[in-house]
C-alpha cells in the first residue's frame, strides 16, 4: 500500500471513529506495515490539509473531548483525597493550557502575545576628552595661546 492509499484508509477511519477514537498509532502503523512515526506524520498531514467543513468537524471533536475531560478533571478535583485533588489540579491547568492552544492554533480564540524574556544590561562607557591643543585655545570667539591665557590667570590672581 502507497502512502496515497494508507492517507485515504486513515480518512476513511476518522470520518467512521472520530479522531480520538483510532487505534494507536502503533497500532495503525502495524496494520499499514509503517511506523508509528509515519503514522503521525500521515494524520499531521491529513489535519493540515482537510477542506474547512471537515476542519471544523475535527475541530468540535477536539473541543468536545477537551471540554469532558475538564469536567471530569474538576470532579475529582473537588471529590478526591488531597493528593488527588493536587493531581487533578495539576492537570486541570495542562489541560486548560492545551485547550487554549488548540483554540488559537485553530483561529477560534485570538492568539495571548507570546512571552518575551528580556535582560537589563548596564554598559559604562568612559569616554577621554581630547586633549586641547597646544597652540589655541577658542576662548570667547577670539583665538590665544595657552600661555596667554595662563599669563592672564596668573594676573587676575595676583
Amino acid at each position: 500500500m502507497n502512502c496515497k492509499e494508507r492517507r485515504k484508509e486513515l480518512i476513511k477511519l476518522i470520518k467512521e471513529q472520530g479522531i480520538w477514537n483510532l487505534p494507536s498509532y502503533r497500532e495503525l502503523g502495524e496494520r499499514f506495515g509503517v511506523s508509528y512515526n509515519q503514522i503521525f506524520k500521515d494524520i499531521k498531514f491529513i489535519i493540515l490539509n482537510l477542506p474547512k467543513e471537515q476542519l471544523n468537524e475535527v475541530f468540535i471533536d477536539l473541543y468536545q473531548t477537551d471540554l469532558v475531560l475538564l469536567e471530569k478533571v474538576r470532579k475529582i478535583a473537588i471529590d478526591g483525597d488531597d493528593k488527588q485533588r493536587l493531581q487533578a489540579s495539576e492537570t486541570y491547568i495542562k489541560l486548560q493550557e492545551a485547550l487554549t492552544r488548540l483554540l488559537e492554533n485553530w483561529g477560534r480564540k485570538e492568539k495571548i502575545a507570546d512571552k518575551l524574556e528580556t535582560t537589563t544590561r548596564n554598559y559604562t562607557i568612559n569616554i577621554k576628552a581630547p586633549e586641547p591643543r597646544k597652540e589655541f585655545v577658542l576662548v570667547a570667539n577670539a583665538q590665544e595661546s595657552k600661555e596667554e591665557i595662563e599669563e592672564k590667570e596668573d594676573g587676575e590672581r595676583s
